[in-house]
């Protein structure tokens, strides 16, 4: 499984994932908003693709939720 696999099943232009050191963790971006969600997972492959993407789309809810700023 690669990454662009999980971000492609997410389908959101706003959200990238990253490897940490002994974890994954996705990041949210949409140039108002920030958030980032980390998984406890050393490897890609030690999720189906479809917990990679229910919790991708579990950042994606938690961003989107937050206030924009004021501006």
């Amino acid at each position: 499984m690669q990454t662009a696999t999980i971000l492609k099943a997410i389908g959101c232009p706003h959200l990238k994932l990253h490897h940490g050191n002994g974890y994954w963790y996705f990041v949210y971006d949409d140039g108002k908003r920030w958030h980032d969600q980390s998984l406890a997972v050393m490897r890609l492959n030690h999720l189906s693709l479809d917990a990679w993407v229910a919790a991708g789309k579990s950042a994606v809810a938690a961003a989107e939720a937050m206030p924009e700023p004021a501006q």
